[in-house]
């Protein structure tokens, strides 16, 4: 089963280079996160204003893929005697691996034949892999300039405000400092209201209507760029005309 999951940095106003580079660095870092840690996904779209970065999974694998490794031993013609017996070459990796010579396997390479061991790596869920994924993901994004506030170590390029994490319906849970993820975004600085909670988006679409509505928060870049060209556009007609 796919689910859909958003991210919601909420920060004090970032300078226009910052927006551009979280709007660069973030697919980058989280698409990479994902991967290493064997999650799937079918797309990652990134939108960003003054005050909040937003990341948008769609697609997003529940399970970790499967994952074999075999770690490579002696070479075959020491590890075993003329009788087949094992030697102290082929019980000696076994021992240090903490298995039984009859555990290993023969592993064929250019250089011949040599001794392994097969290690698959357990499966976890998205929701046990996330929260340390996310704040990972969150923490390492760079900026030209950076900058710590309070008594907290951490850097990002404005001090964060608000966490918001949703996987599916649900919060994917996890704090950096004194910040806690939640399922509440946040409106105009001056609109008074206090948070306000997320539903569940089936796309970036969806997430742009939601604020909008709820906040007046324009969060698509182009639709935002239009509205302000379209506005400074009225005021010169309407100066032209008063003359």
């Amino acid at each position: 089963m796919l689910k859909n999951l958003l991210i919601e940095i909420g920060t004090e106003e970032l300078p226009s280079s910052s927006m551009n580079e979280a709007t660069k660095n973030f697919i980058n870092t989280l698409a990479q996160n994902l991967e290493n840690n064997r999650l799937d996904f079918e797309d990652i779209t990134i939108a960003v204003t003054p005050r909040r970065i937003v990341a948008f999974v769609k697609g997003l694998g529940q399970m970790q893929k499967t994952s074999e490794k075999i770690l490579s031993g002696p070479p075959k013609k020491i590890s075993f005697d003329a009788n087949g017996k094992p030697t102290g070459a082929a019980e000696g990796f076994a021992k240090g691996l903490g298995v039984k010579v009859s555990d290993l396997i023969e592993v064929d390479s250019e250089k011949g034949t040599y001794l392994g061991y097969k290690i698959i790596e357990k499966q976890k869920t998205a929701e046990e892999v996330l929260p340390e994924l996310l704040k990972e993901s969150i923490l390492s994004l760079n900026f030209a300039k950076q900058m710590t506030w309070g008594d907290y170590s951490i850097r990002f390029t404005r001090p964060i405000r608000w966490i918001a994490a949703i996987l599916g319906n649900n919060i994917v849970d996890f704090g950096i400092e004194n910040i806690r993820s939640s399922d509440h975004t946040f409106g105009l600085r001056n609109s008074g209201t206090g948070p306000i909670k997320i539903p569940g988006c089936n796309s970036i679409e969806d997430y742009c209507r939601f604020l909008e509505e709820k906040t007046k928060i324009i969060l698509n870049s182009s639709k935002r760029r239009q509205l302000i060209l379209d506005k400074i556009s009225k005021i010169e007609n309407d100066t032209w005309a008063g003359r």
